[in-house]
């Protein structure tokens, strides 16, 4: 899993987020196949080793704990990189390199997330060569309202903000059929 596409990583924790929120505070997860399948899948993605994931397997509510333990791995490994990335950026634009390798390798030191911690290494060699392009687009963490993040690529303005979104157009509210007023 470790070079799965990002479509495949973010289907996968998407799955995890559901099974995570439907399983209620006292409850256990039910370990059908199709639960167990999932937790092997998305396990190596968090830095669950096989050993914690076989112990968990063996009884309901370790695999309940060991889902709530991957879904937060992932929720606060994205806000650490996505965090880290801004203060990283910020550093590097004042010129910086130091203090910006410092907070990745800080993101290194603690990060179990296989994705997160490429991402800071990623970027802690980027530092390291000179291959900084700081005008062109920069990785940052997608964030949408409950799901888990996937990087994407963003447009930077001159600035070094990210583009604002366009506004979506309003759509009109029709009714699916009228009716007549009541006499």
């Amino acid at each position: 899993m470790k070079n799965a596409p990002d479509w495949e990583l973010d289907a996968l924790w998407e799955k995890l987020r559901t099974l995570h929120a439907q399983t209620p505070k006292g409850k256990s997860v039910g370990l059908s196949r199709s639960v167990i399948h999932l937790m092997r899948r998305v396990a190596p993605s968090v830095g669950v080793s096989n050993e914690e994931l076989e112990v968990a397997l063996a009884h309901p509510r370790r695999a309940t704990a060991l889902v709530r333990e991957m879904w937060e791995r992932v929720r606060v490994g994205s806000d650490r990189i996505g965090d880290a990335l801004d203060k990283m950026y910020d550093l590097q634009e004042v010129g910086d390199l130091a203090g910006a390798r410092k907070v990745m390798s800080a993101v290194l030191a603690v990060e179990v997330v296989p994705l997160y911690r490429d991402i800071a290494a990623n970027e802690i060699v980027k530092m390291d060569t000179g291959n900084l392009d700081m005008s062109s687009a920069t990785l940052k963490p997608e964030r949408t309202k409950g799901t888990a993040p996937s990087v994407k690529r963003t447009a930077k303005h001159p600035a070094g903000k990210v583009a604002p979104k366009k506004p979506r157009p309003k759509r009109k509210a029709t009714p699916s059929r009228r009716r007549s007023p009541r006499k």
